[in-house]
């Protein structure tokens, strides 16, 4: 068994607690995110990716998202028009924001350059 089986089931079998994963906000194009006990309250901060590895090694464990963030992350499913994959603005740091700045001007797509420019913009101040 991988590391995050093995670890849920020593905790299953030591204790009662019932895990989830919650993702809470973005910060600097990162996920914030806890694991926390559903019966107590408890929750500790866990890094995005060992998170969902977590419920994805142990599929008793629920991957939640706060209905505000979902609403502000989800892009509108385009079919076969879609040129790409969208992603929202705020999953990107500040350097992946700047290089798409530098080839949207270069290839004179001003529009996502100015939205490129606002969410730099917001983030430095």
């Amino acid at each position: 068994m991988a590391l995050p089986e093995t670890f849920s089931a020593i905790i299953k079998q030591i204790t009662n607690i019932k895990l989830a994963v919650v993702i809470l906000s973005i910060y600097d194009g990162q996920y914030q995110a806890l694991i926390e006990d559903q019966i107590t309250g408890q929750a500790f901060p866990i890094r995005i990716s060992e998170g969902v590895l977590l419920c994805y090694a142990d599929q008793s464990i629920p991957l939640f998202i706060e209905e505000s963030l979902w609403l502000r992350q989800s892009v509108p499913y385009m079919g076969d028009q879609a040129q790409g994959v969208a992603m929202p603005l705020n999953t990107l740091n500040v350097e992946m924001l700047k290089q798409a700045l530098q080839k949207s001007i270069d290839e004179e797509k001003y529009e996502l350059a100015k939205l490129l420019k606002e969410e730099i913009d917001r983030r430095q101040k």
